[in-house]
């Protein structure tokens, strides 16, 4: 009790000494503001300020809490985040990208558990961004803009000047799901949390307010000091060989699977790190909208319900989704952007991150799944002129060679042939091996092209939908490159999948996107659990392994892999090996059974 009290008096002096601070630092900043209005030639850079803001509020939080900084190796970033030069911040500019840990409070301190991130006796988080409240550019800020209109391939520095607020959406256990409109700052995540309870937080960057585009620049998170009565001891007296004791009695555990997800028989011993698999999803149908502060708990449910994160969910998987906004695969005169320059930038258009390219070495997908072409079809067909049989095969034809280019630069550039993805038995030493160039092995990454979902509820005429017409095209795509020998890539036909009439929420579902005068509506949640599980079927094969990690067998795919109905991937030079091989056994039986003529008589061999 005593200790206690004395935790409980520090806290108050600390409170005191803090607004005192505060204080002083407003009174500091009220006359820097002064001294600029006496002084118009003196210049007060906005990050020189709000650098000595970040390190005030850092001293004065970390007397109470303790900080687990972005760069901690055990905090799990899903999509594509890019680092600072200093590696201490964590920036995400494709809305969708998320982080999650897992927390376990418990009593007593310097005990740790298994999982991915163990905080002992902590009653509240808050997170620790570098971004700032909007303020006015000005004209030599358009000017510094101009300059830097080009590839940027230096990370960005800590000099470098902090991005507007964003939306946020934090989701504690699965249930508890809350939003911020307005995220800048120090700000609260959960308070009054159960000490002797597990959770998990998964924080998802929605964008900029009222769908603007927004860089998540994450610092940390901010726990609270363990408070520990006298008298308290451990539930368990030993703690994990695999744990990590830092300053105030935190635990961190390397584990990168969650415990939900682990086979019962393994949920209480400590393993070697494991990694999900990941699916990386290239959509326009990304529910994406503004996030209001008075959204009802409905809408909020709905947005975090979406197909994909039932996928995700339902089969313990990381998904990276790449919104594709309003652009298209074929270029026009506005905007000039199209898919496959944003594919290989580390964020959207309208941010410094679009200038830098995405290097691809943070995750290797399992799967890609490409749901592209609404809004080339939408504005091809928006004319009435375009709709006549000639005018659309032309069209047709030119989106079927921009997808076929886009994808092979896909395989030649982003994801090319790994050697480790290979199965022990069949992977070679192609370091020793001077025959073999590693550069002419196929990518056998398995990419999957299936239509836009709302395409089944638009148009063209009275009988013909627009899904139709863009599976047609797809399945093009996919004759074109297997026909040229990719094997891995293939047509999910969804056709029948959707009902529009039933499938959709266009009741008050309407998402004020700044999509030109189209509606985008999304689909109701079990109309995404039903294209959920539609979906692993086909991808299954590709992701689910022979065996668990307990020794198991895993579940069976409803469906096998396409290689055994399509042929595997062969190197293109070795066709004419292949053929005299095949040739060299046929003369073999032959002169064995003494066989003569052009092909197997089995009546001769009989004989023989």
């Amino acid at each position: 009790m005593l200790q206690a009290f004395r935790m409980r008096l520090y806290r108050g002096l600390f409170l005191l000494a803090s607004t005192i601070f505060l204080g002083l630092f407003m009174l500091l900043m009220c006359i820097a503001i002064s001294t600029k209005w006496l002084l118009p030639s003196v210049q007060i850079p906005l990050v020189d300020s709000w650098r000595f803001y970040k390190f005030a509020m850092h001293r004065s939080m970390e007397q109470s809490h303790i900080f687990i900084p972005a760069s901690h190796p055990h905090i799990r970033f899903i999509g594509r985040w890019t680092s600072t030069a200093n590696q201490l911040r964590r920036d995400a500019a494709f809305p969708g990208q998320f982080f999650d840990f897992v927390l376990v409070m418990k009593l007593t301190p310097n005990l740790g558990s298994y999982l991915e991130l163990t905080v002992t006796g902590t009653t509240s988080m808050l997170f620790s961004l570098n971004n700032v409240k909007p303020v006015p550019k000005t004209a030599a800020d358009s000017a510094e803009n101009q300059e830097t209109g080009h590839s940027n391939l230096r990370p960005v520095g800590s000099q470098a000047k902090p991005s507007d607020q964003v939306s946020l959406m934090f989701e504690l256990n699965g249930e508890k799901i809350m939003t911020v409109v307005s995220a800048r700052g120090i700000g609260s995540v959960a308070d009054h949390l159960d000490p002797k309870k597990k959770y998990k937080l998964r924080v998802t960057h929605m964008g900029g307010p009222n769908s603007t585009e927004g860089v998540l620049e994450f610092d940390g998170i901010w726990v609270d000091k363990p408070i520990v009565e006298d008298g308290e001891s451990s539930e368990q007296e030993e703690s994990s060989s695999l744990t990590y004791n830092t300053t105030g009695g935190v635990m961190l555990d390397p584990a990168l699977v969650d415990e939900d997800d682990k086979p019962q028989s393994r949920r209480d011993k400590t393993g070697a790190a494991e990694k999900k698999r990941t699916i990386e999803i290239l959509t326009s149908e990304t529910p994406i909208c503004p996030i209001s502060r008075d959204e009802t708990g409905a809408t909020i449910e709905a947005r975090a319900g979406v197909w994909y994160n039932q996928l995700r969910a339902s089969h313990a998987l990381d998904i990276v989704t790449i919104p594709t906004m309003d652009l298209s695969m074929l270029p026009s005169n506005e905007p000039a952007i199209t898919i496959p320059d944003l594919f290989f930038k580390s964020g959207p258009p309208g941010t410094d991150h679009f200038l830098r390219p995405w290097s691809f070495k943070s995750y290797s997908p399992s799967v890609l799944v490409l749901q592209l072409g609404l809004t080339d079809f939408m504005t091809f067909f928006s004319e009435k002129k375009n709709r006549n049989d000639h005018a659309r095969e032309q069209f047709i034809n030119d989106f079927v060679t921009a997808y076929v280019k886009f994808i092979r630069t896909i395989r030649r550039t982003a994801y090319p042939f790994d050697s480790t993805a290979l199965t022990s038995n069949a992977r070679i030493d192609f370091n020793h091996d001077d025959t073999y160039n590693h550069n002419s092995a196929p990518s056998t990454l398995p990419i999957f092209l299936i239509s836009p979902f709302s395409a089944s509820r638009r148009f063209i005429t009275k009988k013909t939908r627009m899904d139709r017409i863009i599976n047609d095209a797809l399945q093009r795509v996919v004759d074109v490159l297997q026909a040229d020998g990719d094997k891995s890539t293939f047509w999910i036909d969804t056709t029948g999948w959707l009902n529009h009439k039933d499938d959709f929420d266009v009741h008050g579902g309407d998402c004020p996107l700044n999509q030109g005068n189209r509606p985008h509506r999304l689909l109701k949640r079990s109309s995404g659990r039903k294209v959920a599980s539609l979906l692993w079927d086909h991808i299954c094969p590709y992701i689910q392994r022979n065996k668990r990690d307990d020794g198991s067998k895993a579940k069976e795919c409803p469906f096998e892999r396409y290689d055994n109905y399509l042929g595997n991937v062969y190197l293109p030079q070795d066709v004419e090996v292949d053929r005299a091989v095949l040739e060299r056994k046929i003369a073999t039986i032959k002169e064995r059974f003494k066989i003569e003529g052009p092909g197997l008589d089995f009546q001769s061999a009989e004989a023989a």
